[in-house]
């Protein structure tokens, strides 16, 4: 009788897990990988692209992707980059979630540890997600990594800006 309880327990525990959905995934494994403000890589330290790693710099390394290929962004106001253009997007349009409820954003994020011992970050670098969850156009921001300082060149780590106020306050 204990085997036949052990039984059903299981099949109960089995059925209430297969109630989630993938309302939406990207590995950049595709290519299809939304729509990038711009895509450039000068093959040594500035990019915004997807890459599989061997065509951006060799001190650039991540590790514990989801599949081969990630975007990866790097030094994004360089003159390969669009110049003075310190502002890079990359849009993913039209992900209907309006028969869904209690969603879940899941995102991997890495972040290069410096070989040299500078951060890598600039004062006032940011790294944010907005969504526009009803198609209206307008953004809201629910996750941002930011420099701990206002000004300066390779000074900082990033860390959550869990306020959103730009400067980074919570885990690095």
């Amino acid at each position: 009788m204990k085997k036949l309880y052990f039984l059903f327990f299981s099949l109960i525990l089995t059925l209430f897990s297969f109630g989630q959905t993938t309302v939406f995934q990207e590995s950049f494994e595709t290519g299809n990988s939304g729509t990038a403000s711009i895509n450039c890589n000068d093959g040594f330290g500035d990019f915004f692209t997807r890459t599989d790693g061997t065509d951006i710099s060799s001190s650039y390394q991540v590790s514990g992707g989801d599949g081969s290929f990630f975007f990866a962004a790097q030094d994004v106001d360089a003159t390969e980059c669009g110049a003075g253009n310190d502002v890079q997007f990359l849009l993913f349009d039209d992900i209907d979630i309006s028969t869904f409820s209690n969603l879940t954003l899941a995102v991997l994020i890495a972040e290069d540890a410096p070989s040299d011992g500078n951060f890598d970050w600039d004062g006032g670098d940011l790294f944010y997600i907005e969504v526009d969850y009803d198609n209206s156009g307008t953004f809201t921001k629910i996750l941002q990594f930011a420099t701990t300082a206002t000004s300066g060149f390779n000074v900082s780590t990033p860390s959550q800006d869990t306020n959103l106020d730009g400067l980074g306050d919570g885990l690095e």
